[in-house]
Protein backbone atom coordinates (compact mmCIF):
# COMPACT_ATOMS: atom_id res chain seq x y z
CA UNK A 1 0.00 0.00 0.00
CA UNK A 2 1.09 3.68 -0.71
CA UNK A 3 3.75 4.60 2.32
CA UNK A 4 0.89 7.47 3.62
CA UNK A 5 -1.96 5.54 3.17
CA UNK A 6 -3.49 4.09 7.03
CA UNK A 7 -3.85 0.24 6.88
CA UNK A 8 -6.77 -0.94 9.24
CA UNK A 9 -7.01 -4.69 9.35
CA UNK A 10 -10.13 -5.73 11.25
CA UNK A 11 -10.56 -2.22 12.66
CA UNK A 12 -6.40 -2.62 14.36
CA UNK A 13 -4.14 -0.23 12.45
CA UNK A 14 -1.17 -1.57 11.35
CA UNK A 15 2.38 0.38 12.38
CA UNK A 16 5.66 -0.34 11.40
CA UNK A 17 6.45 -3.66 13.19
CA UNK A 18 4.59 -5.29 10.86
CA UNK A 19 6.71 -3.78 7.62
CA UNK A 20 8.32 -6.29 5.71
CA UNK A 21 10.61 -4.62 4.03
CA UNK A 22 12.14 -0.85 3.81
CA UNK A 23 9.72 1.72 1.85
CA UNK A 24 10.53 1.54 -2.35
CA UNK A 25 8.98 3.71 -4.49
CA UNK A 26 6.09 3.33 -7.19
CA UNK A 27 7.37 2.88 -10.86
CA UNK A 28 7.48 6.19 -12.63
CA UNK A 29 7.73 7.83 -16.16
CA UNK A 30 10.01 9.83 -17.70
CA UNK A 31 7.76 12.66 -18.17
CA UNK A 32 7.62 12.87 -14.42
CA UNK A 33 9.04 16.63 -12.95
CA UNK A 34 11.65 14.58 -11.46
CA UNK A 35 12.54 10.90 -9.90
CA UNK A 36 13.36 12.55 -6.64
CA UNK A 37 11.20 12.59 -4.18
CA UNK A 38 8.44 9.96 -5.64
CA UNK A 39 5.97 8.79 -3.63
CA UNK A 40 6.78 5.18 -1.99
CA UNK A 41 4.91 2.05 -1.45
CA UNK A 42 5.39 -0.33 2.36
CA UNK A 43 4.59 -3.82 2.09
CA UNK A 44 2.86 -5.32 5.59
CA UNK A 45 3.08 -9.15 6.21
CA UNK A 46 0.54 -10.54 8.53
CA UNK A 47 1.22 -14.59 9.88
CA UNK A 48 -0.90 -16.88 11.21
CA UNK A 49 -4.33 -16.16 10.20
CA UNK A 50 -7.85 -18.41 10.49
CA UNK A 51 -9.48 -16.26 7.54
CA UNK A 52 -9.30 -13.73 5.73
CA UNK A 53 -9.18 -10.52 7.43
CA UNK A 54 -11.50 -7.30 6.59
CA UNK A 55 -8.67 -4.90 5.33
CA UNK A 56 -9.20 -1.15 4.60
CA UNK A 57 -6.57 1.56 2.93
CA UNK A 58 -7.34 4.86 3.16
CA UNK A 59 -5.08 7.87 1.99
CA UNK A 60 -5.96 11.73 1.82
CA UNK A 61 -9.66 10.47 3.03
CA UNK A 62 -9.88 8.66 0.12
CA UNK A 63 -10.69 4.63 0.51
CA UNK A 64 -8.65 2.69 -2.08
CA UNK A 65 -9.81 -0.41 -3.86
CA UNK A 66 -7.20 -3.25 -3.90
CA UNK A 67 -6.45 -6.09 -6.02
CA UNK A 68 -6.22 -10.01 -4.61
CA UNK A 69 -3.49 -12.17 -5.93
CA UNK A 70 -3.35 -15.27 -3.62
CA UNK A 71 -2.82 -13.73 -0.13
CA UNK A 72 -1.20 -10.85 -1.47
CA UNK A 73 -3.55 -7.75 -1.31
CA UNK A 74 -2.03 -5.07 -3.70
CA UNK A 75 -3.50 -1.28 -3.38
CA UNK A 76 -1.90 0.94 -6.29
CA UNK A 77 -1.28 4.74 -5.71
CA UNK A 78 -4.85 6.40 -5.92
CA UNK A 79 -5.81 8.12 -9.80
CA UNK A 80 -7.44 10.96 -7.90
CA UNK A 81 -3.94 12.14 -7.18
CA UNK A 82 -1.94 11.70 -10.09
CA UNK A 83 -1.76 14.61 -12.76
CA UNK A 84 -2.21 14.97 -16.37
CA UNK A 85 -0.36 17.23 -19.01
CA UNK A 86 -1.82 17.98 -21.77
CA UNK A 87 0.67 19.78 -24.45
CA UNK A 88 -1.00 21.73 -27.59
CA UNK A 89 1.94 22.51 -29.97
CA UNK A 90 1.44 23.78 -33.87
CA UNK A 91 1.53 20.61 -36.35
CA UNK A 92 4.98 18.63 -36.96
CA UNK A 93 6.38 20.63 -34.12
CA UNK A 94 9.18 18.24 -31.79
CA UNK A 95 8.12 17.81 -28.56
CA UNK A 96 10.50 16.93 -25.53
CA UNK A 97 9.80 16.54 -21.99
CA UNK A 98 12.40 15.79 -19.27
CA UNK A 99 14.63 15.46 -22.41
CA UNK A 100 12.59 12.56 -23.89
CA UNK A 101 10.53 13.15 -27.43
CA UNK A 102 6.94 12.42 -27.33
CA UNK A 103 5.61 10.27 -30.02
CA UNK A 104 2.46 9.01 -31.72
CA UNK A 105 1.80 7.00 -28.70
CA UNK A 106 1.14 10.00 -26.51
CA UNK A 107 -0.39 12.29 -29.63
CA UNK A 108 -4.14 12.97 -29.26
CA UNK A 109 -6.65 14.59 -31.81
CA UNK A 110 -5.63 17.37 -34.19
CA UNK A 111 -7.55 20.83 -33.66
CA UNK A 112 -7.98 23.32 -36.67
CA UNK A 113 -6.31 26.51 -35.55
CA UNK A 114 -7.28 30.02 -37.13
CA UNK A 115 -8.17 28.60 -40.57
CA UNK A 116 -9.82 32.00 -41.73
CA UNK A 117 -6.51 33.78 -40.71
CA UNK A 118 -3.45 31.85 -41.30
CA UNK A 119 -4.27 29.86 -44.46
CA UNK A 120 -6.74 28.88 -47.42
CA UNK A 121 -9.54 27.04 -46.84
CA UNK A 122 -8.24 24.08 -49.13
CA UNK A 123 -4.77 24.03 -46.74
CA UNK A 124 -6.01 25.00 -42.94
CA UNK A 125 -3.42 24.91 -39.74
CA UNK A 126 -3.28 22.04 -37.39
CA UNK A 127 -2.12 21.78 -34.10
CA UNK A 128 -1.24 18.47 -32.38
CA UNK A 129 -2.37 17.89 -29.16
CA UNK A 130 0.00 15.45 -26.66
CA UNK A 131 -1.47 14.07 -23.59
CA UNK A 132 0.81 12.67 -21.04
CA UNK A 133 -1.44 10.78 -18.14
CA UNK A 134 0.02 9.09 -14.56
CA UNK A 135 2.53 11.35 -13.52
CA UNK A 136 3.29 12.07 -9.82
CA UNK A 137 4.55 15.89 -11.12
CA UNK A 138 3.78 17.39 -14.48
CA UNK A 139 7.34 18.75 -15.62
CA UNK A 140 7.90 22.51 -16.52
CA UNK A 141 10.93 21.54 -18.81
CA UNK A 142 9.01 21.11 -21.78
CA UNK A 143 10.56 22.30 -25.47
CA UNK A 144 8.74 22.53 -29.04
CA UNK A 145 10.19 23.27 -31.81
CA UNK A 146 9.08 23.86 -35.07
CA UNK A 147 11.14 24.43 -38.74
CA UNK A 148 14.25 24.73 -35.85
CA UNK A 149 12.71 27.56 -34.11
CA UNK A 150 11.70 27.00 -30.39
CA UNK A 151 8.42 28.01 -29.78
CA UNK A 152 7.21 29.49 -26.68
CA UNK A 153 5.38 28.14 -24.07
CA UNK A 154 2.99 28.96 -21.31
CA UNK A 155 0.94 26.40 -19.06
CA UNK A 156 -2.17 26.74 -17.20
CA UNK A 157 -3.32 24.57 -13.98
CA UNK A 158 -6.57 23.40 -13.07
CA UNK A 159 -6.62 21.00 -10.55
CA UNK A 160 -4.62 17.78 -11.53
CA UNK A 161 -4.53 18.80 -14.84
CA UNK A 162 -1.99 21.38 -16.66
CA UNK A 163 -2.37 22.05 -20.22
CA UNK A 164 0.97 23.64 -22.07
CA UNK A 165 0.08 25.47 -25.07
CA UNK A 166 2.70 26.75 -27.39
CA UNK A 167 2.38 29.61 -29.83
CA UNK A 168 2.54 29.52 -33.78
CA UNK A 169 5.80 31.40 -34.83
CA UNK A 170 5.33 34.31 -36.79
CA UNK A 171 8.39 35.03 -38.62
CA UNK A 172 7.00 37.80 -40.38
CA UNK A 173 5.87 39.80 -37.67
CA UNK A 174 7.91 38.88 -34.73
CA UNK A 175 6.65 38.00 -31.53
CA UNK A 176 4.99 40.83 -30.13
CA UNK A 177 2.41 40.98 -33.22
CA UNK A 178 1.97 37.47 -33.36
CA UNK A 179 1.29 37.00 -29.88
CA UNK A 180 -1.26 40.15 -30.07
CA UNK A 181 -2.83 38.84 -33.39
CA UNK A 182 -2.86 34.71 -31.61
CA UNK A 183 -4.76 36.41 -28.30
CA UNK A 184 -7.17 38.22 -30.40
CA UNK A 185 -8.48 35.14 -31.88
CA UNK A 186 -8.86 33.39 -28.75
CA UNK A 187 -10.30 35.99 -26.96
CA UNK A 188 -12.87 36.04 -29.24
CA UNK A 189 -13.53 32.81 -29.84
CA UNK A 190 -13.83 32.22 -26.12
CA UNK A 191 -16.42 34.78 -26.10
CA UNK A 192 -18.55 33.72 -28.58
CA UNK A 193 -18.00 29.95 -27.81
CA UNK A 194 -20.94 29.96 -25.24
CA UNK A 195 -21.23 27.23 -23.17
CA UNK A 196 -19.48 24.89 -26.05
CA UNK A 197 -15.71 24.63 -24.83
CA UNK A 198 -16.29 27.10 -22.61
CA UNK A 199 -13.41 25.65 -19.91
CA UNK A 200 -10.90 24.97 -22.60
CA UNK A 201 -11.17 28.22 -24.49
CA UNK A 202 -10.76 30.41 -21.43
CA UNK A 203 -7.84 28.72 -20.09
CA UNK A 204 -6.39 29.47 -23.78
CA UNK A 205 -6.80 33.20 -23.19
CA UNK A 206 -5.43 33.32 -20.05
CA UNK A 207 -2.27 31.54 -21.24
CA UNK A 208 -1.77 34.87 -22.92
CA UNK A 209 -1.69 37.17 -19.46
CA UNK A 210 0.25 37.46 -17.10
CA UNK A 211 -1.19 35.90 -13.82
CA UNK A 212 -3.05 37.41 -10.71
CA UNK A 213 -3.55 40.87 -12.72
CA UNK A 214 -6.42 42.59 -12.82
CA UNK A 215 -7.08 41.48 -16.41
CA UNK A 216 -6.54 37.76 -15.63
CA UNK A 217 -9.17 38.02 -12.61
CA UNK A 218 -11.62 40.00 -15.02
CA UNK A 219 -11.18 37.38 -17.89
CA UNK A 220 -11.11 34.40 -15.26
CA UNK A 221 -14.44 35.53 -13.22
CA UNK A 222 -16.45 36.02 -16.72
CA UNK A 223 -16.80 32.35 -17.27
CA UNK A 224 -20.08 32.01 -15.87
CA UNK A 225 -21.74 34.59 -17.86
CA UNK A 226 -20.25 33.45 -20.57
CA UNK A 227 -21.15 29.87 -20.47
CA UNK A 228 -25.25 30.32 -20.95
CA UNK A 229 -25.02 32.67 -24.53
CA UNK A 230 -26.34 31.40 -27.47
CA UNK A 231 -23.05 29.68 -28.93
CA UNK A 232 -21.97 30.53 -32.35
CA UNK A 233 -21.79 28.31 -35.24
CA UNK A 234 -19.67 30.08 -37.46
CA UNK A 235 -17.31 32.58 -37.30
CA UNK A 236 -15.33 34.55 -39.74
CA UNK A 237 -12.69 37.19 -39.56
CA UNK A 238 -13.42 40.12 -42.40
CA UNK A 239 -10.05 42.46 -40.51
CA UNK A 240 -7.81 41.76 -37.78
CA UNK A 241 -4.85 43.88 -38.07
CA UNK A 242 -2.32 45.43 -36.20
CA UNK A 243 -2.85 49.03 -36.56
CA UNK A 244 -0.12 50.46 -34.45
CA UNK A 245 2.89 49.37 -32.53
CA UNK A 246 4.75 51.71 -30.10
CA UNK A 247 7.51 50.53 -28.24
CA UNK A 248 7.73 52.61 -24.77
CA UNK A 249 10.11 50.52 -23.36
CA UNK A 250 12.57 48.05 -24.25
CA UNK A 251 10.31 45.59 -22.42
CA UNK A 252 6.66 47.35 -22.92
CA UNK A 253 4.79 47.43 -26.10
CA UNK A 254 1.39 48.93 -26.73
CA UNK A 255 -0.60 48.00 -29.88
CA UNK A 256 -3.78 48.91 -31.20
CA UNK A 257 -5.84 46.03 -33.41
CA UNK A 258 -8.99 46.55 -35.90
CA UNK A 259 -11.17 43.89 -36.54
CA UNK A 260 -14.54 43.07 -38.37
CA UNK A 261 -16.18 40.02 -37.28
CA UNK A 262 -19.13 38.19 -38.54
CA UNK A 263 -20.28 35.81 -36.41
CA UNK A 264 -23.38 33.28 -37.33
CA UNK A 265 -26.14 32.15 -34.24
CA UNK A 266 -28.23 29.24 -35.78
CA UNK A 267 -29.55 31.44 -39.02
CA UNK A 268 -28.93 34.90 -37.52
CA UNK A 269 -26.00 36.88 -38.68
CA UNK A 270 -24.37 39.30 -36.45
CA UNK A 271 -21.55 41.68 -37.56
CA UNK A 272 -18.56 43.48 -34.98
CA UNK A 273 -16.14 45.71 -35.52
CA UNK A 274 -14.04 47.88 -33.16
CA UNK A 275 -10.73 48.35 -31.35
CA UNK A 276 -8.53 46.56 -29.02
CA UNK A 277 -5.90 47.85 -27.16
CA UNK A 278 -3.31 46.02 -25.84
CA UNK A 279 -0.33 46.36 -23.18
CA UNK A 280 2.08 43.76 -23.61
CA UNK A 281 5.21 43.38 -21.27
CA UNK A 282 8.30 41.21 -21.24
CA UNK A 283 8.22 39.21 -17.70
CA UNK A 284 10.51 36.43 -17.28
CA UNK A 285 11.53 35.65 -20.51
CA UNK A 286 8.65 36.12 -22.17
CA UNK A 287 5.78 38.68 -23.36
CA UNK A 288 2.62 38.65 -21.63
CA UNK A 289 -0.63 40.86 -21.69
CA UNK A 290 -1.26 43.21 -19.01
CA UNK A 291 -4.02 45.31 -19.72
CA UNK A 292 -6.49 45.26 -22.27
CA UNK A 293 -9.15 47.57 -23.91
CA UNK A 294 -11.71 47.34 -26.14
CA UNK A 295 -14.14 49.44 -28.39
CA UNK A 296 -17.26 47.25 -29.91
CA UNK A 297 -19.43 48.43 -32.83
Amino acid sequence: APSDSVVQVNGYVLDDTYKAQSDRAYMYSPYDATELDLPTEAEYRIEGLVEAPQIRVTMNGLVLDGTLDGTQYYYPYPEELLYQQILCVPQNSIVSVNGHTLGVDHRGDKITAYEELLADAGNPIYMDTYVLSGLYGVSDAVSVTLNGKELITRSIEEGRVVTCRAAYPDSTNGDVRSLALSFCKDYFAYTAGGYRNTEENLNRVLAYIIPNSSLYRRIARSKESVGFVTPVSKQLFHRLDVDTMEELSDSLVVCSISYDIEQWTYQVKRTYSGKLWLSIEHHDGVWVITHMLTDIK
